[in-house]
């Protein structure tokens, strides 16, 4: 979630991608801040003060790395809306968004004039979400338990959607239906930078966005061992790997995800009629 230096000249606070590891690692200062100003607010007046200083703190840490008078915020990271699914809450996307949401407005204020937040189509969004926990950090759920999560009643989108409109009622926020467009076409239209064209010189590769089950059986081998894997050498297999991919009709049921899928699809409606979201779709707002 950096300032990025835009061609339209507007400050864009975005977040870190796959491809931006050479940039200033902000996420635990985000997550300090976000951190002591939950606690603060559990803790009786006498121990508040302690809190406040160390929320300035990792405020004047943050402001070394992003704009906090941007107007412009992108959501759709994990390091503002939390962990997205958790296995003791079936069914709720982002169960400490609003905890997290409540703390980015307290240290941004009042600038923020828009605010974007990609959205997917649920089967898509949860297999992906796994494919990158279990390759970045070794910690997915597995497929059996990322069945029984979306065969709960799940909340989706809209509960997170309804927390922005009430956590920052004077943005406008719009949402990136994902497919034909995505966050780095979000990016350049925000910024007038080509993404592919900036990308860090370093990266040589594309950063495979979808695991194959190649790289995840090497990532798998290389933990087994023992062997700390580091973000640097999960890039690097991704790039490398080939063979096939997961596909969603190989995780869920097809039950499953025509429900999930229909849900979006009705989500995407409902949330066309509130007055201050718009819907970005083939290069319009509606």
């Amino acid at each position: 979630m950096m300032r990025s230096e835009t061609v339209a000249g507007k400050d864009v606070l975005i977040p870190q991608s796959a491809e931006d590891r050479m940039r200033p690692d902000h996420r635990r200062v985000l997550n300090d801040y976000i951190k002591n100003f939950s606690r603060m607010n559990k803790k009786s007046s006498f121990f508040k003060f302690l809190y406040r200083y160390k929320l300035k703190t990792s405020f004047d840490r943050f402001v070394e790395f992003v704009n906090p008078a941007s107007p412009e915020l992108i959501v759709s990271d994990e390091n503002i809306l939390g962990q997205a699914i958790k296995i003791e809450k079936p069914g709720v996307l982002y169960p400490d968004a609003v905890r997290n949401l409540l703390a980015v407005s307290a240290l941004l204020g009042p600038n923020l004039k828009n605010i974007y937040l990609s959205v997917r189509p649920y089967p898509e969004f949860l297999l992906s979400y796994e494919l990158m926990r279990e390759a970045y950090f070794g910690r997915g759920l597995g497929f059996d338990q990322l069945n029984r999560w979306a065969e709960a009643d799940v909340k989706g989108w809209t509960p997170l959607v309804e927390s922005l409109v009430r956590v920052f009622p004077e943005a406008k926020i719009e949402l990136w239906p994902y497919g034909n467009f995505r966050v780095s076409d979000g990016l350049s239209r925000l910024t007038g930078i080509d993404a592919g064209k900036n990308r860090d010189k370093s990266a040589r590769k594309h950063i495979n966005s979808a695991p194959t089950e190649e790289a995840l059986e090497r990532l798998q081998a290389k933990r087994k061992s023992r062997k700390k894997v580091t973000k640097a050498q999960v890039d690097k297999i991704l790039s490398e790997s080939g063979g096939e991919k997961f596909r969603v009709d190989r995780v869920f049921d097809e039950s499953v995800s025509r429900k999930l899928t229909d849900q979006y699809n009705r989500e995407l409606g409902e949330f066309g009629k509130i007055s201050n979201i718009e819907i970005f779709t083939s290069g319009s707002t509606v």
